[in-house]
């Protein structure tokens, strides 16, 4: 009896998830987003950000700002030798056809200094078999 509980925990722990591959694309495109906050790298977001992309920072007292992946490459170039750092860590991701969602923790560093941390909620499409970043919504707490 025992073996059967197993055996129907493995099958159900299988279906629960999506296929390792499509979820290992998933994160990989998450991360090349990350390496180019990291090497503040405008064009490295234009081969994995949507040309619409929306990045939106929430904060815990309800205040929010939208940008647009131009924004964000602006803003990026504008830091001069500004060293930024984002370090994420817990992937969650849920896959229904060419839509992705990855809830991720993060924290962001400035000059190896700790500025703030929170989640990133990142919605992802898939198009001709690339996932591209579509959205970015992220809490910020210091």
């Amino acid at each position: 009896m025992l073996k059967i509980y197993i055996g129907l925990l493995v099958l159900f722990a299988a279906c629960a998830l999506p296929p390792s591959s499509a979820t290992d694309e998933v994160i990989a495109s998450v991360d090349k987003v990350m390496q180019a906050i990291n090497q503040a790298s405008p064009q490295l977001l234009d081969e994995w950000m949507t040309a619409n992309a929306l990045v939106t920072m929430v904060t815990d007292d309800g205040k929010s700002h939208a940008s647009t992946r131009s924004e964000m490459q602006s803003s990026l170039m504008s830091g001069g030798k500004t060293k930024f750092h984002e370090r994420t860590w817990g992937h969650q991701v849920k896959i229904s056809g060419g839509l992705a969602s990855v809830w991720v923790n993060y924290e962001f560093t400035i000059d190896n200094e700790f500025s703030h941390a929170g989640v990133n909620a990142i919605h992802l499409v898939n198009v001709d078999g690339k996932w591209w970043v579509n959205n970015i919504t992220y809490s910020v707490r210091d």
